[in-house]
C-alpha cells in the first residue's frame, strides 16, 4: 500500500475527484499550491502588518505591553493542580496519572493531595450561563423581562454540544416562509426555542411575556385574547391621559405597549464564582444613547413589522476548550455526514414531505464549532518555542438571520468571538516566560481566522474588524490609543452611539483600545483593536462589542448552512418550494459545509500537520466548497 500521506498519491486522488466534479485542467494546479508552501507562510502574511500596526500605535502612545510582575500572577492563576488515580479492579494497586509528568518516575516524592474527590464540586468547574431578555415600553417607562432564565452548565458538559437559540413565530409555516414581513405582521407570539424545543416564556411585539402553558389555547383564540386585553388596557390608559389638563398631549393609545429590545447574555463563571457577562442585542428600537438620556420612544425607521426581522436570528452557541483532537474532529464530521445522507434518502423516498421525522433532525447536530475550533487553533502552532493555552473556555457564536429595511430579502451570517482569553509563553530557555507580543500575534491570527468559516458564502456586503481598521487608516484617519483610565476621552474624541458603549465596555474590562477616529458622520460600523496591557490578549472588535466577521448577501436558493428557521425563510424568499427549502436547510448547505471541511481538513492533515494544525487545510477547505458547488446542482432539485 502507498505510504499514508504520500503527496503524489494524494494529489492524484484529489485530481481525480475534482475532475469528476467539473474542475478544469487549468484550475487543478492551483489546488495543490498549498503543498508547495511552508504551512507557516499564510500565518505570517496574514498577521505581520496588523501586529506591526498595533505595536507601533502602542509605542507611539507610550503604552508598555507586559507586566513585570505578570509571572507571579500567572503562576497563582495556574497553581491548582489536579490528577486522577485509577485501578483496573478492586484488588489492584492505584496508579496516578499526572498531566504534568509524562514519566511516572519524575513525579516528586513529596507531592501529596490537599483534597480528594469522588465527585468534583461544582465550584471547581468553569461554568457558562445563557439568558435572554426583552424590554417593554409601558407608556413612558421601560421594563426588562427575562424570557430564558439561567440556562447554566459546567463548560465541560458543553464541549462538542453547541446549542441553537432562535425565536419562532406562532404562525410560521413552510408554505408562507417566503414572506417574512407578512409572517411578522400577523404573528401573535414568538416562541423561544433551544435546539428546536420551547424554552422559557413566549412574547409578542407589544413586549408582553407569558407562560408557555398558555399556548395550549388555540392560536387564533390566544391572539384574540391577548389583543383584546391589550386593547382594553391601552384604551384605558389613553383615556386617563386625556383627563390631564396640563403637560404634553397623551400618547397614541396604540403606542402604550411596545417591544423595544431583545437581547441575550453570555456569562462565564470562573471557579470561585467570579462572573463576566457579555450582552448582545438582537433588536434595539431605542438605541443606547437615547436610552441613557431617558428617551423611551421608538427611534425613527424602527417601525414594526419590518423592524422585527432580526427577531428571526439564529444563534449557534459554542463553548470550546483549546484544540479539538484530530480524531474527534473526524468522528464528529463522519456522524454529521451520516445524518445528512439519512435526510437526503428520506426526501428522495418521500418527495412530497415537508419535514423529516424528528429523530432525523435531532441527528443533525451543529458542526460550526468544529470549523471554528480548527480555524482559531491553527495559528497557535506557529513556533516550537511558544506555548499557547486558553485560560478560560472559548465562547464563539455563529449567527444567521435576516436584516430589516432592505429592498430585497437580505441575510447575514456572522462569527462572533465572545471570549478568547489566552496565555502565551516563550519556552525557548526551558523556563516559561510571558510573551505579550506573541499574545498580540495570536489574537491577530484569531481575528483573521474567524473570517474563514464565512468564505464559502457568496460575495456580498460584509465587514470585519481587520477590514474596517485598514480602510480607516487608508483613508487617513488617525489611530487613537485609549487606556483603561482614560474613559473620559471617548466622548471628547467623538465616538457615539453603540460604538461608544462598546468601547467603554472594553475599557472597563481593562483593555487598551486602538481605534480609528470616527468618520465625520459615523453612522455605520467602526472596528478597533483591544489589547490587554498585562498579558497582550488581543482581539479585533466592531460596533456592538462583537469580535466579529459578517457577510451580508441577497437571498437565493442553496445559501443556507445547517438547519434553522431563518434559512428556510431565506430559501422560500428566493422562490424555493417548501420541501426543497427544508432539504436545502438541513442538507444542501450543511453537506457542502461538511464535505468541504472534512475533505479539506483530512487531506490537509495528511499533507501538513494534524487536522487542527494544518494551514493547507484552509486552502483545501475552499476546494471542498467549490467541489460541493459543482456536485450538488447535478442532483434532482428541479422543484426548487
Amino acid at each position: 500500500a502507498p505510504v499514508p500521506g504520500d503527496p503524489d498519491t494524494i494529489a492524484a486522488i484529489v485530481a481525480a475527484i475534482n475532475a469528476d466534479l467539473g474542475a478544469t485542467p487549468a484550475q487543478q494546479p492551483e489546488l495543490f499550491a498549498a503543498f508547495e508552501r511552508a504551512p507557516v507562510d499564510p500565518y505570517r502574511q496574514a498577521t505581520e502588518s496588523d501586529v506591526a500596526l498595533i505595536l507601533d500605535a502602542l509605542a507611539a502612545a507610550g503604552v508598555a505591553v507586559g507586566d513585570p510582575e505578570a509571572m507571579e500572577s500567572l503562576i497563582a492563576e495556574a497553581q491548582d493542580y489536579f490528577w486522577v488515580d485509577y485501578r483496573l479492579d478492586g484488588f489492584g494497586a492505584w496508579t496516578a496519572i499526572h498531566p504534568a509528568f509524562a514519566d511516572p518516575t519524575d513525579v516528586p516524592d513529596d507531592l501529596a493531595p490537599e483534597n480528594a474527590y469522588r465527585e468534583i464540586p461544582a465550584e471547581l468547574y468553569h461554568r457558562f450561563r445563557f439568558e435572554a431578555f426583552i424590554e417593554q415600553k409601558v407608556s413612558d417607562e421601560l421594563f426588562v423581562r427575562p424570557i430564558v432564565q439561567r440556562l447554566e452548565a459546567a463548560t465541560a458538559s458543553l464541549v462538542g454540544r453547541p446549542f441553537v437559540y432562535q425565536n419562532q413565530p406562532d404562525n410560521f409555516t413552510y408554505e408562507e416562509a417566503g414572506n417574512p414581513t407578512a409572517i411578522l405582521a400577523d404573528a401573535s407570539i414568538f416562541l423561544p426555542l433551544i435546539d428546536g424545543q420551547p424554552a422559557g416564556s413566549a412574547f409578542d411585539l407589544d413586549g408582553r411575556a407569558f407562560d408557555l402553558d398558555l399556548l395550549a389555547l388555540d392560536k387564533v383564540n390566544a391572539r384574540e385574547l391577548f389583543q383584546s386585553v391589550a386593547g382594553n388596557v391601552e384604551g384605558a390608559i389613553g383615556a386617563l391621559g386625556g383627563l390631564v389638563e396640563e403637560g404634553p398631549p397623551p400618547e397614541d393609545p396604540e403606542d402604550i405597549f411596545a417591544l423595544t429590545a431583545h437581547w441575550v447574555e453570555y456569562t462565564l463563571i470562573a471557579p470561585g464564582g467570579e462572573e463576566e457577562t457579555y450582552r448582545r442585542y438582537l433588536l434595539d428600537r431605542i438605541g443606547p444613547e437615547r436610552r441613557a438620556a431617558g428617551e423611551v420612544r421608538v427611534a425613527p425607521g424602527m417601525a414594526f413589522p419590518d423592524a422585527a426581522q432580526p427577531l428571526l436570528t439564529s444563534l449557534t452557541v459554542s463553548v470550546m476548550p483549546a484544540g479539538y483532537p484530530a480524531a474527534y474532529v473526524a468522528e464528529r464530521f463522519a456522524e454529521r455526514v451520516t445524518a445528512e445522507v439519512a435526510v437526503f434518502n428520506y426526501f428522495f423516498d418521500n418527495p412530497d414531505a415537508t419535514t423529516p421525522p424528528r429523530q432525523l433532525l435531532e441527528a443533525l447536530t451543529p458542526a460550526e464549532d468544529l470549523m471554528l475550533n480548527i480555524a482559531l487553533e491553527a495559528g497557535h502552532q506557529e513556533a516550537a518555542d511558544t506555548r499557547v493555552y486558553a485560560a478560560e473556555p472559548l465562547v464563539v457564536i455563529y449567527e444567521q438571520g435576516l436584516l430589516a429595511g432592505r429592498a430585497q430579502p437580505t441575510g447575514f451570517t456572522r462569527v462572533d468571538i465572545v471570549n478568547n482569553t489566552r496565555r502565551v509563553f516563550d519556552i525557548a530557555s526551558g523556563i516559561p516566560r510571558p510573551a505579550p507580543e506573541r499574545a498580540i500575534r495570536a489574537g491577530v491570527w484569531e481575528t483573521w481566522a474567524e473570517r474563514l468559516p464565512l468564505r464559502h458564502l457568496p460575495a456580498g456586503e460584509g465587514y470585519d474588524a481587520l477590514s474596517l481598521i485598514r480602510e480607516a487608516v487608508a483613508a487617513g484617519r488617525a489611530l487613537n490609543v485609549i487606556a483603561p483610565d482614560q474613559a473620559e476621552a471617548v466622548d471628547r474624541l467623538g465616538y457615539r452611539g453603540p460604538t461608544r458603549e462598546s468601547i467603554l465596555a472594553d475599557l472597563e474590562r481593562g483593555f487598551v483600545v486602538i481605534a480609528p477616529e470616527p468618520a465625520a458622520a459615523e453612522a455605520g460600523m467602526l472596528g478597533w483593536w483591544r489589547v490587554h496591557p498585562e498579558t497582550g490578549e488581543t482581539l479585533g472588535v466592531v460596533t456592538g462589542g462583537y469580535g466579529t466577521s459578517t457577510v451580508e448577501y441577497v437571498i437565493s436558493i442553496g445559501m443556507s448552512v445547517g438547519f434553522s428557521l431563518p434559512q428556510i425563510v431565506m430559501c422560500r424568499a428566493g422562490g424555493g418550494s417548501p420541501w426543497c427549502c427544508l432539504m436545502n436547510a438541513v442538507a444542501y448547505g450543511a453537506a457542502g459545509f461538511g464535505f468541504g471541511l472534512f475533505l479539506g481538513g483530512f487531506i490537509g492533515g495528511l499533507v501538513g500537520n494534524a487536522v487542527t494544525g494544518s494551514l493547507a487545510a484552509f486552502v483545501l477547505m475552499d476546494i471542498g466548497y467549490n467541489a460541493a458547488g459543482f456536485w450538488f446542482p447535478t442532483l434532482p432539485f428541479d422543484s426548487c
